[in-house]
């Protein structure tokens, strides 16, 4: 199952859209509830350092019990750098340490993300996921 987080330019995750479902409401719900109330995000910022929302997109894998963990969370660090001209339109992208084919479809998917608004602009967006016990 698949899933987005919007979130907010505090880290904050604020709303959850199942993108793709498990075949279970009960454990699409779950997982929107749990990554909502447990997830922690490290504030995106544009190239003056200013804190900006952005979305976040992950699958999870439920098992269950007897067959591991109760859901598989990929740890590690997803870099997409990207160009904005006339309009907001993303020019020059790069994904680097792709975790999901939601990081590595993120330069074709949001041709048109509303950034750009200062006039062409570097951007750069870093997200790093810590698995802890």
């Amino acid at each position: 199952m698949s899933y987005q987080l919007e979130v907010n330019d505090e880290g904050k995750p604020h709303n959850c859209i199942i993108t793709e479902s498990s075949g279970s409401d009960v454990l699409d719900k779950a997982t929107c509830d749990l990554v909502l109330q447990r997830a922690e995000f490290v504030p995106a910022t544009d190239k003056k350092g200013r804190p900006i929302p952005f979305n976040y997109s992950d699958t999870l894998v439920w098992r269950s019990p007897g067959y591991g963990s109760v859901y598989t969370i990929r740890p590690g660090v997803t870099q997409i750098d990207f160009y904005t001209g006339a309009g907001g339109v993303i020019a020059n992208c790069k994904v680097t340490g792709a975790r999901s084919s939601d990081d590595t479809a993120f330069c074709t998917r949001y041709d048109r993300a509303g950034f750009g608004a200062d006039g062409p602009q570097h951007i750069s967006i870093r997200t790093e996921v810590v698995v802890t016990k």
